[in-house]
């Protein structure tokens, strides 16, 4: 099955989209007979319970089966390879990777390949029991080209030549069809002020792509100081910290203003764009660390448009850590976010650029003959698999919009401030003009290095001398039991000689002068 993220991204590629829904997509698919046994139930004619229930069995995979999907999926995607023959690749392609379950998200560049395509789909899934309807796109000619029983239901009874296109929801991301951007519809209910209550609600605001995550992280940092008190989870929360979750609250409504577009090209632009590049940004606080990640296009005429692809915050341990530590891990954040869009957006992408405002960080990934503590050894690991200390720059804290997300902002700010959805100001000028990097010297002291060990060679040379009468006696035995016993025996007559015991030779050897015999053995060898 595709991956949400892979649908969306890909959605956000081209200027024209539209999106459908395959109608009662499990029942059109059968279960074997021979696997219809675990879908016995019961079922009483006329609801009467006092007779004899009758058993029946499924026939056809229901919603809520937990196999359902990939078994839908799997017919879905047999249904593309059998009939690829006689269909055009981007059809068969637009099965195989625009689907997330029963919805369709498809974006491309023209009017006329939109509506060629739909009709397509429908006739190509039409032939493996498939209905694809609930149309709705941007644009009013690929609309007015479907029936309007095909219409997505908010859709069906509008006048497209005066009434503006509804909002849909695009897999739980609400996408305002007319302006065709993105945005958020949340409501605030009346939500207990218990730790409960605060996850529960925070995580209403659903946000794939992480457009608001510096507005969830503030949330996010609230409910984590309420998990360092340990307190229960309907307790009530103390009063400095229910004062900002109210004004947490009382802001969000304000995210209704807070605007994304969904094609990630310019929409006032003629010319398309020829050359495209990822910049992603890193950044980490004692609160939480994050990356995200923007488009970077330039035309023919070289004009630059720079836009917001998705971004990725996670809060700090609970357990104290170094801020350099967690700036490592906010720049495996990025190279992840790197892979993401490059196994899932369909441009052309040579190297990306990875910025981050941590020096250490950066002698991290260029001191690759240094050996580090583990921590930080497995990092800068995972960063050299996805990315080449060369595309790693530095970027000063003023210019860096992971800071935002490392921290928070409110709903104002981030309605207001246009770095976090167009990005620095310096990624819409020419290369030339980036920040200049700075010379790093040698690694801070502060750097988790692994110490020298010192080692010792010693060789063992053959004495010429002639062997002492112990080395001829250990060379007798080739058991070490029977030689601890032999030795034991030789010091329990020292002892005798010297006067120093009177016990009688003859008797057995205890388990004492054993050890004792091991011990001197030892200490002769060494």
């Amino acid at each position: 099955m595709n991956k949400l993220i892979a649908v969306m991204l890909r959605f956000r590629q081209e200027p024209i989209a539209f999106m459908s829904d395959i109608e009662g997509m499990f029942m059109q698919v059968k279960v074997h007979p021979e696997d219809r046994d675990c879908l016995r139930f019961l079922w009483w004619e006329g609801g009467d319970i006092t007779k004899q229930p009758k058993t029946y069995r499924m026939t056809s995979h229901l919603f809520g089966g937990l196999w359902s999907p990939s078994c839908a999926n799997f017919a879905l995607k047999r249904t593309a390879e059998d009939n690829k023959d006689n269909f055009d690749v981007k059809t068969v392609q637009t099965v195989d990777k625009n689907f997330y379950v029963d919805d369709c998200l498809k974006s491309v560049v023209s009017e006329e390949e939109a509506v060629r395509l739909i009709k397509q789909l429908c006739e190509l899934l039409s032939l493996g029991g498939f209905r694809l309807t609930k149309f709705i796109s941007n644009s009013r000619r690929v609309m007015m080209s479907l029936p309007e029983t095909e219409w997505a239901k908010a859709a069906a009874s509008l006048d497209l030549e005066e009434e503006c296109l509804p909002a849909e929801r695009a897999l739980g991301v609400l996408w305002r069809v007319e302006t065709d951007q993105f945005g958020y519809d949340v409501s605030v209910k009346d939500v207990p002020s218990t730790k409960r209550g605060m996850l529960s609600f925070t995580s209403t605001v659903y946000d794939p792509l992480g457009f608001v995550g510096p507005f969830i992280m503030r949330a996010k940092i609230l409910f984590q100081e309420l998990c360092r008190q340990k307190l229960d989870w309907d307790e009530a929360i103390p009063k400095y910290v229910a004062d900002q979750w109210i004004r947490w609250l009382q802001d969000l409504p304000k995210i209704a203003d807070f605007k994304v577009p969904r094609c990630l090209k310019p929409s006032d632009r003629l010319e398309a764009p020829v050359a495209f590049q990822l910049h992603h940004f890193s950044n980490a606080s004692e609160k939480g660390f994050g990356a995200v990640t923007y488009l970077r296009m330039v035309d023919a005429s070289d004009r630059i448009h720079c836009c917001l692809v998705m971004a990725k915050s996670r809060l700090a341990p609970i357990k104290p850590t170094t801020i350099p530590r967690l700036e490592l891990s906010a720049a495996v954040v990025a190279v992840k976010l790197d892979q993401a869009c490059r196994k899932h957006l369909e441009y052309t992408l040579p190297e990306s650029v990875f910025w981050t405002d941590s020096t250490i960080v950066l002698h991290y990934l260029r001191s690759e003959e240094k050996r580090f503590q583990t921590f930080v050894a497995n990092r800068v690991a995972q960063i050299h698999e996805g990315s080449s200390s060369s595309q790693w720059r530095h970027v000063d804290t003023n210019n860096n919009p992971a800071y935002d997300i490392s921290r928070g902002m409110s709903a104002d700010e981030m309605i207001t401030d246009e770095r976090w959805t167009q990005g620095p100001t310096f990624l819409w000028s020419k290369e030339e003009l980036w920040p200049a990097q700075p010379d790093l010297g040698d690694i801070p002291t502060a750097a988790e290095i692994k110490k020298a060990r010192e080692i010792y060679l010693t060789t063992a040379t053959e004495a010429k001398a002639t062997k002492t009468t112990v080395d001829q006696l250990f060379e007798r035995f080739s058991s070490w039991h029977e030689l601890k016993q032999a030795v034991a025996i030789i010091l329990r007559v020292k002892d005798i000689l010297r006067k120093k015991s009177d016990v009688n030779r003859t008797e057995p050897v205890t388990g004492k002068e054993i050890q004792r015999a091991e011990q001197a053995i030892i200490v002769y060898m060494q």
